[in-house]
């Protein structure tokens, strides 16, 4: 059975993590520079994070998870 689940919709200063690369630590979106927010598509965002800096990161490419979840 194959599922498919929509990347979630990130905003401007929401806190994030990317499980995938632990050591980066906590990220905060800074910009959203989408230009469509289609389920397939998802997001472009400029994130902040605590050990990496600033990076762009693609939704539907990366499995990001809210800092609050």
């Amino acid at each position: 059975m194959n599922s498919h689940v929509a990347p979630r919709h990130f905003s401007v200063g929401d806190r994030l993590v990317d499980p995938e690369r632990p050591k980066w630590g906590t990220g905060v979106v800074v910009r959203d520079s989408s230009a469509a927010r289609s389920p397939t598509v998802g997001q472009r965002l400029d994130v902040e994070w605590e050990h990496r800096g600033l990076t762009t990161v693609l939704t539907a490419t990366r499995n990001l998870k809210p800092l609050d979840a």
